[in-house]
């Protein structure tokens, strides 16, 4: 198995890209299917489950206390910027979440301003607030949430230097944490919930009629904002928007298996 896996993507036969697309299906499939979760709240536990440590969460003076920005300062900046890119390689191949995990808080030791280091751990922030949210834990899923959320926040402010289809697609894989925090909180969706839904429409819309790249891309990044914007207009109770989205999406399907077959 190879983490982290994400609940981002559509299946990963449909589109490969390279391996940082291909990390996001497994979990989305059980977590987006789901229907049946119990309609209560799971009460807050005193002694909550362990849950990955992420050290790009830290505030300026906790990184400065425990050593991180003296680590830091040993290394010249090309070699800061080579091992961070290192790291972030070995975390979206890692064998395990947790694996992963320290891989992208080593990339952050390194170079706190490599946004694929926030990428990888709101990736695998959200993967554990899925699984929380599978279990009915929503106090810890929401917790996670949060900090899945503000890495991704805090990754979006360090996207000048990236490729335009590496910046396209934090940017949906963020609209879709917000997609994916409704569909967790779908029983008990609040205000906010609601309003994570919104931005994550307004993120997805600049999209949906891609021209920014070859045929074959800008396909590809059509379909999944169609996905996506089903996903949204489903969540809100906006049925007929939905049904048209989904529709797009199916056919934008179709018309790339076609492709696929002839070649």
């Amino acid at each position: 198995m190879t983490a982290p896996k994400s609940f981002f993507r559509l299946p990963e036969w449909i589109f490969p890209v390279g391996a940082i697309l291909l990390m996001f299906w497994a979990m989305a499939d059980c977590a987006l299917a789901k229907d049946d979760a119990p309609a209560h709240l799971s009460k807050q536990s005193e002694n909550l489950p362990p849950v990955t440590e992420c050290q790009l969460l830290l505030s300026d003076a906790e990184a400065a206390e425990q050593g991180f920005v003296r680590q830091r300062r040993m290394y010249p900046a090309s070699s800061r910027q080579r091992l961070s890119e290192q790291a972030v390689r070995e975390g979206f191949n890692a064998a395990t979440q947790k694996e992963a995990m320290a891989c992208f808080n080593r990339a952050w030791r390194f170079n706190p301003e490599n946004p694929m280091a926030y990428w990888g751990a709101g990736i695998v922030r959200g993967g554990e607030a899925m699984r929380y949210g599978e279990k009915n834990n929503l106090d810890i899923a929401r917790k996670c949430w949060d900090d899945c959320l503000k890495l991704f926040e805090m990754g979006a402010q360090l996207l000048n230097h990236v490729s335009s289809v590496r910046k396209v697609e934090f940017q949906m894989d963020q609209a879709q944490s917000y997609i994916s925090y409704a569909d967790t909180m779908k029983d008990h969706l609040d205000d906010h919930g609601k309003a994570l839904l919104e931005k994550a429409e307004a993120i997805v819309l600049q999209y949906y009629n891609c021209t920014l790249f070859k045929p074959e891309e800008n396909r590809r990044v059509k379909t999944r904002a169609a996905w996506q914007l089903w996903k949204i207009y489903a969540a809100l109770g906006k049925n007929e928007e939905a049904e048209k989205y989904n529709k797009e999406a199916e056919g934008f399907l179709r018309e790339y298996l076609r492709e696929t077959d002839g070649k």
